[in-house]
């Protein structure tokens, strides 16, 4: 069973997840705000481009921010298993949000390269672009670094969500320098169509992980292998079969099957199962619970042979 040590270490790492999701929220949706200010100001489509996606950074870091909150809850009556899967269904609505304003941008980008507009104010959009760029690279930044260090994927989300926002940033500052100094009108929609781009396939790839955890698939072979390989270490235990592993939020629980000898007590059987969990829980810190069911040597050989003869 997960004791009382383990939920408040699990809950005060979802309280630090969530106060920096709430400043970034804050710092993202400013610089996005003044991005589309000086975008109608200097006529600059990659910027307005750029300043959208940044409105649409800080919406995610909003819906992780409420996603972790929630996942702070304790087990209930409705969440027998807590509110963890919150963060992941959380980071699912984020990736729709960011592929529905990828769509606007994309189409804003396609009407500037039909009008073929030229930048005025050329100097106010790019040290807007710039300052954009360095705010929003300390934040991804410092969100990337904490992701790692708590373990939170939604966290993870918003610091790709802001390395994509950099990026943009980039290419507004060369689109716009190529549009206003060498003529090249088409350059401004060309860095839009591009920031479109980059949105999509982060938009893609937040899809796919929330998702996979919400349909309880891992791809963790590796952490199986060595949860199988560290109950075996145990004294007592002859094997180890039936290992299951599942994510929930940042955390992972999961079950397996040890053999043991037939003759053994059920009170040395007991003691060994706590000790494989305790052990796999010191070694994978992410582990919130692992479940173990005792089964005896006699009884495993006899149902190996009933399948060996199926």
């Amino acid at each position: 069973m997960l004791n009382k040590v383990d939920i408040n270490l699990s809950s005060r790492d979802l309280k630090k997840s969530a106060v920096i999701a709430q400043t970034a929220f804050f710092i993202v949706l400013a610089v996005g705000i003044a991005e589309v200010f000086a975008a109608l100001f200097s006529n600059s489509v990659a910027l307005l481009a750029d300043g959208i996606d940044s409105i649409a950074t800080s919406i995610i870091f909003l819906v992780v921010w409420i996603g972790l909150r929630f996942s702070r809850r304790s087990p209930d009556g409705t969440f027998h298993f807590g509110y963890y899967r919150i963060e992941s269904l959380g980071s699912l609505i984020a990736a729709f949000v960011l592929a529905i304003f990828g769509g606007f941008i994309l189409l804003e980008a396609y009407n500037a390269w039909a009008a073929q507009k030229a930048v005025t104010n050329a100097e106010t959009a790019m040290i807007v672009a710039a300052a954009s760029t360095i705010v929003v690279l300390l934040v991804s930044v410092w969100i990337n670094r904490a992701s790692k260090k708590l373990g939170s994927s939604s966290l993870k989300v918003g610091g790709l969500s802001g390395t994509l926002d950099v990026l943009s940033s980039i290419a507004v500052l060369g689109g716009v320098a190529l549009n206003r100094y060498l003529g090249i009108l088409h350059a401004d929609s060309v860095a839009g169509i591009f920031i479109s781009g980059a949105i999509f396939v982060g938009a893609y790839s937040i899809f796919t992980e929330s998702s996979l955890v919400l349909v309880d698939a891992c791809n963790c072979g590796d952490v199986i292998g060595a949860i199988e390989e560290l109950a075996k270490s145990v004294k007592g235990v002859k094997a180890a079969h039936s290992i299951r592993v599942r994510k929930v939020g940042p955390y992972m629980t999961g079950d397996m099957n040890i053999v043991v000898s037939s003759e053994m007590l059920v009170r040395e059987a007991d003691q060994i199962a706590s000790n494989v969990e305790e052990k796999i829980k010191q070694i994978f810190d992410e582990v919130l619970e692992f479940k173990i069911r005792i089964e005896s040597d006699e009884a495993h050989d006899e149902h190996s042979q009933k399948l060996t003869i199926k």
